[in-house]
């Protein structure tokens, strides 16, 4: 019919013009990134403002594919300049921004991570954690990332001997119902409870985290490994 030609055309004329926007914001991107180091030589503000304005334009045209591309960047550009507060502030920038897409902010967080093991001092890999605990709040798509920085807050507490810390960080998920962690995930977690319960004397947490440990699980082949390391 009439109608549905025109609703066709239109159709055709809106995916033309998103692709000639996509097409022109990656020729964009390439040409920033190519003078970034002119711009970082002004100031690292100077480049990430440049790629700010990119990605603001990545989340207009809702492409997080390109949007992770550029937000990467900025975080590259805060980790490899030394500068860890800019870092934070950048991780909580970004996830703030207006209609962020998921997806983008799950990789906001992911690349957050990956800086984890290169930071030394207990102070800046603190600081790095709970932004990125921050950021994952409340947000079911991250739970497992969530789990796994919360692992990582209380081996890093209980390193600095503060084990309520730890044990107080623990509780901070109820991981018997992450469906984003295996079996034998949730199995360690919840061993690692009842260690630091004990451990800060908590005796009415003990046998209520016990009683969610699926015991089933423990006795499948290979859980031996972490029977051994709680026994």
């Amino acid at each position: 019919s009439i109608h549905t030609s025109f609703r066709d055309l239109i159709h055709m004329e809106t995916k033309k013009k998103h692709t000639e926007e996509v097409e022109e914001l990656n020729n964009q991107i390439s040409q920033v990134f190519a003078l970034l180091p002119q711009f970082l030589q002004k100031s690292i503000q100077d480049g990430i403002d440049q790629l700010l304005v990119l990605e603001k334009k990545a989340r207009v045209l809702l492409e997080p594919s390109i949007s992770i591309r550029i937000t990467d960047k900025i975080l590259d550009i805060c980790f490899e300049s030394g500068c860890l507060s800019k870092l934070n502030n950048c991780i909580h920038l970004l996830s703030k921004r207006r209609s962020q897409p998921d997806d983008v902010i799950s990789g906001i967080v992911k690349k957050g991570m990956t800086y984890l093991n290169s930071i030394e001092d207990y102070e800046n890999r603190l600081s790095l954690l709970t932004t990125l605990l921050d950021t994952s709040e409340g947000k079911m798509y991250l739970e497992g990332e969530r789990a796994m920085l919360l692992r990582e807050l209380m081996r890093l507490r209980e390193s600095r001997g503060d084990l309520e810390g730890a044990a107080a960080a623990s509780r901070e998920i109820q991981v018997e119902v992450c469906n984003a962690l295996s079996s034998r995930e949730k199995a360690e977690f919840l061993l690692e409870q009842i260690r630091l319960s004990q451990a800060v004397g908590d005796w009415v947490r003990v046998p209520l985290t016990i009683q969610k440990v699926n015991m089933n699980v423990l006795k499948n082949e290979g859980m031996e490994d972490i029977i051994e390391q709680f026994v």
